[in-house]
């Protein structure tokens, strides 16, 4: 997939680590333990991120930032009020078996979404 094309696909499943995070404000990696793996200890950059699994591919969608606060309908604060615990059931509960349209690159196993639409069945 070239990054100017889109595939519609449906969201299946919702993979650990989706929801609130905090990355490193020089490399963007996601903290481990409160500290990047790279650079150690950083004041961390508040993200919002979801990762889902998607029906017709072995790739796993990542939206991030304004991409997963569109997806999720909610805001990185409103995403901060809500126990860890409670979040990825409440991702799973809004995604999982939405159709869209995605638009993004390809990096490893994964797409990181630029763009997305909600498509009818």
């Amino acid at each position: 997939m070239s990054e100017g094309e889109g595939f519609e696909d449906k969201i299946v499943g919702i993979v650990p680590k989706s929801g609130y995070i905090e990355r490193c404000p020089e490399c963007k990696r996601v903290l481990v333990n409160d500290h990047c793996p790279v650079h150690i200890e950083v004041d961390p950059l508040e993200d919002l991120r979801v990762k889902a699994s998607l029906q017709n591919s072995d790739k796993i969608a990542i939206f991030n930032g304004e991409q997963a606060e569109e997806l999720l309908d909610m805001t990185l604060d409103e995403s901060k009020e809500i126990e860890e615990d409670d979040m990825e059931p409440l991702i799973y509960g809004k995604l999982v078996g939405k159709k869209l349209k995605i638009k993004g690159r390809e990096f490893e196993e994964n797409i990181v979404v630029n763009g997305f639409e909600e498509v009818g069945e």
